[in-house]
């Protein structure tokens, strides 16, 4: 008590009304700041793509802590140290000005300013003075590409402190969206422990990549098995994930141990779990519970396994349990961790990431390699069904057609893809066309069920029923059985 009496004491105090009126009003000022910023999400500016140096890193910057970025030209591409409540963004890229831009936090949200660019700042294609931005806009400056985000909870607001496990999972799984790296720091806090994981999410957002990297990083000295289990009959599932001995069956000519004894010590990964049969589902939730798997046809003793199970879906587990079509007791012993992982067209600011990856992968064919402006356009707007596989597929094919070196045209990408290049064309029609075909695409991922479809659109449920209604489209043909 002492202690805060003598700091009221030694506080300066306003020497007339003036001063009292200006004190109430920065107050105000900073209570109106952070009332904003508690219902505005996470603001992040990302440096998205770019064109002219499509292998530069993608960054972003936090906007919690700042009030003001500057941006323009410089001899590197960096995000500076902040000074204050102020950083600045510098590009290495001779199509913009030294002082290009300025983003500032306002009342209203966060708005962009053109400080007197030689060649104007655009903002979803149309070009502006000052502008307040909102969630998902595509700033151009010179031949880079920015974007803004403003999703997210406002508890995820501090800078995410990582240590060395974090640090490698986002080496090997590397991503500016806050939310995934959110859910990759809980991630981390398992990785060294026996706990089984559950990755759900559509073919090509990285499932199969998840389950190495937590193999690579568990420090388990067994190898990782992976095993598909979308296809196969039962009986053939149960056979290479169990073993057998001679004689099992007609054919078990020899003894095979199965995956899961070849995993021991190690990690099973079991790729389309969901697929999988309801015969086998039983077998496979006692050897999870007792640690131990019997050999078809052995009437032995089980041997003991440690082992660490990986699972990956793209289905709705929780769906198919309520359908019975899957084992709750099998869903709680798999999903001991669950890391849902969206789709491409839901973390934009990754794209450009991916770009640069796929093209150092690609190493010297991609020696010098820059992108159109409407292919740059075109690549952050298209929808990606196929997510990251679909966009290394594109990427890599275009690269060859343009040859080393090469600029990447509009006609280097498929026809398919040209009208999701932004600005949108005014065509009313246009924009219904790729409404439709992206709920198509997302009916099709999540099998039909319409609150699985408005959560991965980001919509509520009575507008995905509208567009079905408005499209013609028959919810039947997307459900399973």
């Amino acid at each position: 008590m002492r202690n805060q009496a003598s700091s009221r004491l030694t506080e300066p105090q306003p020497s007339n009304r003036s001063a009292q009126r200006r004190s109430t009003r920065t107050g105000r000022k900073e209570q109106e700041r952070a009332e904003s910023a508690s219902h505005s999400g996470n603001p992040r500016f990302v440096v998205a793509l770019l064109r002219k140096r499509p292998l530069t890193e993608a960054q972003r910057v936090l906007l919690a802590t700042v009030d003001e970025v500057l941006i323009g030209r410089g001899d590197l591409t960096q995000i500076g140290e902040p000074t204050g409540r102020r950083v600045s963004i510098t590009i290495e890229d001779d199509e913009m000005s030294r002082q290009h831009a300025k983003l500032g936090h306002v009342p209203g949200g966060w708005e962009l300013e053109d400080t007197g660019s030689k060649n104007r700042v655009h903002v979803n294609g149309n070009p502006i003075r000052k502008r307040i931005l909102s969630d998902g806009d595509t700033v151009e400056m010179g031949s880079t590409i920015f974007l803004f985000r403003q999703d997210g909870r406002p508890r995820s607001f501090a800078p995410i402190e990582r240590d060395s496990m974090l640090t490698a999972l986002l080496m090997a799984f590397p991503t500016l969206s806050l939310e995934l790296e959110l859910k990759l720091r809980r991630l981390a806090r398992i990785v060294r422990t026996r706990e089984s994981v559950l990755v759900c999410g559509s073919s090509g957002t990285g499932k199969e990549r998840i389950a190495n990297t937590v193999h690579a990083l568990s420090g388990r000295p067994g190898p990782i098995c992976t095993f598909n289990c979308a296809g196969p009959p039962a009986s053939l599932i149960a056979s290479e994930l169990f073993g057998y001995v001679r004689g099992a069956f007609t054919g078990a000519t020899e003894n095979h141990i199965g995956l899961v004894r070849k995993a021991d010590r190690g990690t099973l990964f079991l790729d389309e779990v969901g697929d999988m049969p309801s015969e086998v589902q039983g077998t496979l939730l006692r050897v999870l519970q007792e640690r131990e798997v019997a050999p078809l046809g052995d009437s032995g003793s089980p041997t003991p396994v440690d082992l660490r199970v990986v699972a990956a879906t793209n289905r709705e587990l929780k769906t198919m349990i309520h359908e019975g079509k899957f084992r709750r007791d099998l869903y709680q012993r798999l999903a001991g961790f669950e890391l849902p992982l969206s789709p491409l067209r839901e973390r934009r600011e990754d794209i450009g990431l991916f770009i640069a990856m796929i093209l150092r992968g690609m190493g010297d064919d991609a020696t010098g390699v820059t992108l159109h402006q409407d292919v740059a356009r075109i690549l952050l707007g298209y929808d990606y069904p196929g997510n990251v596989r679909e966009l290394e597929s594109i990427l890599r094919s275009a690269v060859h057609v343009a040859g080393v070196g090469g600029e990447i045209q509009k006609d280097d990408l498929p026809e398919e893809l040209w009208r999701y290049q932004w600005p949108m064309s005014g065509d009313r029609q246009l924009k219904k066309q790729i409404i439709r075909d992206r709920l198509i695409a997302t009916l099709s991922e999540a099998d039909g069920v319409v609150a699985e479809v408005a959560r991965r659109m980001q919509k509520a449920p009575v507008q995905i029923y509208r567009w079905i209604e408005e499209f013609g489209i028959d919810l039947q043909e997307f459900r399973q059985g």
